[in-house]
């Protein structure tokens, strides 16, 4: 282990008395304007069953489109009993799937989009909702978390949708099954029978969960956020891993410094 004067370090760093938690949408190419010819998806996201999964661009020529911002969206039609779009792909241009990080202890995470059902296509026999499954450092489910309230219809308007994931709910479950999660992947999605009928659009999904220099999740990055993350590295708590490879070392201690001092 690196060893750290610990109060020479902390007399070097000028805490910010309240400084404001940056709140950043996460996810890429997160109103589907762009288009990955090679995945014949768009562009950081991929359809589960191709059977009801449609990437739309107004004047596509394939019937009335809508788009929230821009002019392009997804469309989740009848056809199948589950119907998605998911982050959970891999991109060359991003390094990596389109998964946004976590980290726990942490901010709240929220995700939102926009969703618009047209008039005289309600939805019936399904409901609609976004998705968020955690993710452990090999990508493999920690656990999810879906809210699927949506139906009827919208008359063609854009309604805005929200859930909120608490940093204590998910620091409960890595209680008891550790490792926790690194990342997260987000879904837009419908779930019925394969006799369901209707149409939903979905744009803009968002997802932030703050910046991760704020160690005490209370929206702010100050002294208190250090002087949690010096106890937890003392203690050598899990908490304290950093980096997330399994490790209490100084590299998470100089991780967390780097990330402190650029704020949020």
């Amino acid at each position: 282990m690196k060893h750290i004067k610990f109060a020479a370090l902390c007399t070097a760093l000028t805490f910010a008395a309240a400084a404001g938690q940056a709140q950043t949408n996460l996810l890429a190419n997160s109103s589907f304007e762009q288009w990955n010819d090679a995945m014949d998806n768009p562009f950081g996201w991929r359809d589960f069953t191709n059977a009801g999964e449609l990437y739309r661009r107004v004047g596509d020529g394939m019937g009335p489109t809508f788009a929230h911002t821009g002019i392009a969206s997804i469309e989740l039609a009848s056809g199948n009993n589950f119907e998605a779009f998911t982050s959970d792909v891999f991109e060359f241009d991003l390094g990596g799937n389109n998964n946004p990080p976590v980290h726990f202890p942490g901010p709240d995470c929220k995700v939102s989009g926009w969703y618009l059902i047209p008039t005289g296509q309600p939805l019936v026999g399904t409901n609609a909702g976004l998705k968020l499954e955690f993710r452990r450092p090999n990508n493999s489910i920690f656990t999810a978390v879906e809210h699927l309230t949506i139906s009827g219809t919208t008359n063609n308007e854009w309604v805005y949708y929200e859930f909120t994931v608490t940093s204590a709910e998910i620091e409960a479950i890595i209680a008891n099954f550790p490792p926790g999660p690194v990342s997260v992947s987000v879904l837009a999605l419908r779930f019925g029978s394969f006799s369901s009928t209707g149409v939903i659009f979905w744009d803009d999904i968002s997802f932030s969960q703050g910046c991760a220099s704020d160690f005490n999740g209370d929206g702010f990055v100050n002294g208190d956020d250090f002087d949690a993350y010096v106890m937890e590295f003392e203690a050598g708590s899990i908490s304290a891993d950093f980096d997330h490879n399994g490790f209490v070392n100084g590299d998470d201690f100089d991780g967390y410094v780097v990330a402190f001092e650029a704020g949020c």
